[in-house]
């Protein structure tokens, strides 16, 4: 009895029992807190990580050509990490709002423009080895881009400045009539056209007050319209002269049809921007007002096709008539660029053919000779190879591969000049028919080679100053006419026969002599329409009109 009475009384004691469970409570609580001290640990260490990692990208991108060496001195120099793996990659970061997130970048795709880094490292634990004995393993992804854009075009020098042809041809292309004098066309040929100033009157045109310059691309706008809003973005430079002569040539176009504006222009990222924010975004590309014109001329010719009577107005010529064809430029390329490493321009494909019209003398006397001459120009490209930013605005550099087109000329009769998808079929052209009782035939062929590109690198001077660059096809210094009389094959059919062929060498030697007064003449017919086309035989000018660095800056 008295043994069941202690142990009760044992049982019912609680003497020592608060200071059991306080020791028990103690014990969690501070493991609890160990456990909060290795977590923080672990969490302060992965920011840490990641803030690293931000770094890394941002250099990576900075410096895509030696990304992981970048990147990994970063980690160095920002916490002296010992990383158990690092990987870098390059590629193309697309700032598209309408892509996913995990879409944007593109490994190894160009333009190179940003850098992905992915790292892992250890985070040591201090109080939780009780449950495990390794320390804990965290990692960081950061992605960075460092966008460099150029703006480029590629043409003509436009040295010739004659206002009557080049009114033929604009007056054609156009739909209006084009009466410039040569001094207007000079003050176009020295006024430049701000680009994103240019699009801000654009939109004033389209009565687009909102959104982003891609609209602005998008709206039916007319040349006329296109015209006065270079008009007044010359004004606003105080281009006073051009400004006036680009509001005649407005006021004069009376067509309807809009103009596709992005075969004029490709502005690149730029068109994500908003309408009015032409200052902020930093692209100082400016534009030669001529060409300018020129372009416009170009996209605005719906029909491709352009049919100019020159008439008798060259000395020795009794006739003139001018055709020209102008093939679509390749899909996705525009006349001017504004693009990173990668993008391109290139002339549209273009057939020229010239019908003249020669008085006979001697024994031509009152016979006409008929010389018919066909040029096919291939399409010339730049392509945007390479930007380098530097460490300061005069270190920066534009690299543009550039190779002028294919220039192949006859004389002789096309019979496929509409198709400018076909190689051209030449064959020989009667060029005299006296009385059927002469009949001389001719043909005539020169080409103008291919070559691999050249590389037209512009310094920051080049760029400010709008210089341009030539690559050069071959040695080409004689003129494509007298080119192709040097080349010029006669034949003769007599009706009467010519036993030693007196006759028929008189009347090749007469041929020849009545043709080479009026091929300097013909040369200056051809230099001027390719030079309004912005084409150049055996050539291909290149001007880079601005470029933009960003600073590398973390997206991802």
């Amino acid at each position: 009895m008295n043994f069941r009475h202690g142990f009760g009384s044992l049982l019912r004691s609680e003497d020592g029992t608060v200071a059991v469970i306080a020791a028990i409570v103690m014990t969690v609580m501070i493991g609890f807190a160990a456990i909060a001290v290795d977590v923080g640990s672990v969490h302060y260490d992965s920011r840490r990580l990641q803030g690293a990692a931000d770094l890394a990208a941002i250099a990576a991108a900075s410096n895509t050509s030696n990304a992981t060496q970048a990147a990994r001195s970063t980690f160095t120099d920002n916490g002296g990490w010992t990383l158990n793996s690092l990987i870098v990659e390059t590629g193309n970061y697309e700032l598209d709002p309408a892509k996913p997130l995990n879409q944007r970048f593109v490994v190894n795709r160009t333009p190179i423009n940003a850098a992905r880094v992915q790292a892992t490292a250890q985070s040591p634990i201090y109080f939780a080895h009780i449950f495990q004995d390794e320390d804990v393993d965290i990692a960081a992804t950061a992605i960075a881009t460092r966008p460099a854009e150029a703006a480029f075009s590629i043409g003509s020098r436009l040295l010739s400045l004659e206002g009557g042809i080049i009114n033929a041809i604009l007056t054609q292309m156009l739909g209006s009539s084009v009466n410039l004098r040569v001094m207007d066309y000079r003050s176009l040929a020295d006024a430049d056209i701000d680009l994103l100033k240019f699009m801000d009157q654009l939109a004033v045109e389209a009565d687009i007050e909102a959104g982003s310059y891609d609209q602005v691309l998008e709206a039916d706008l007319t040349a006329g319209k296109i015209l006065s809003a270079m008009a007044k973005t010359a004004r606003t430079d105080n281009e006073i002269d051009a400004a006036n002569a680009l509001d005649d040539l407005a006021r004069a176009i009376s067509s309807t049809t809009p103009v596709d504006l992005t075969r004029l222009l490709n502005i690149g990222n730029a068109a994500n921007a908003e309408i009015g924010t032409s200052r902020q975004y930093g692209l100082a590309a400016a534009v030669n007002a001529l060409q300018m014109v020129n372009a416009l001329a170009l996209v605005s010719n719906g029909a491709h096709q352009v049919d100019v009577n020159l008439g008798a107005t060259v000395p020795g010529l009794t006739n003139t008539q001018l055709s020209l064809l102008i093939g679509e430029p390749p899909q996705g390329t525009s006349w001017i660029t504004v693009g990173e490493k990668g993008a391109f321009v290139r002339t549209a494909q273009t057939r020229i053919k010239l019908s003249v019209d020669v008085g006979g003398t001697g024994l031509l006397a009152g016979v006409a000779i008929k010389l018919p001459i066909f040029i096919d120009v291939a399409y010339a490209e730049g392509r945007l190879s390479q930007i380098t930013c530097g460490l300061t605005p005069a270190d920066r550099r534009v690299t543009i591969a550039t190779q002028p087109g294919i220039v192949n000329a006859w004389i002789g009769n096309v019979t496929n000049f509409t198709d400018v998808n076909d190689s051209p079929t030449v064959n020989p052209a009667q060029l005299v028919n006296a009385l059927n009782l002469a009949k001389i035939t001719g043909s005539a062929h020169v080409n103008v080679g291919n070559m691999q590109p050249e590389d037209l690198v512009f310094s920051a001077s080049d760029i400010a100053n709008h210089r341009f660059k030539t690559a050069v096809t071959q040695d080409y210094s004689q003129s494509l006419v007298s080119s192709l009389m040097g080349d010029l094959n006669l034949g003769v059919n007599m009706l009467v026969p010519d036993l030693l062929g007196v006759v028929a060498n008189q009347l090749k030697t007469l041929v020849r002599a009545l043709l080479s007064p009026v091929t300097p003449a013909l040369d200056m017919i051809v230099y001027t329409t390719l030079t309004t086309l912005g084409i150049r035989l055996g050539e291909a000018d290149v001007t880079v009109h601005g470029m933009r660095c960003n600073n590398a800056v973390v997206v991802q």
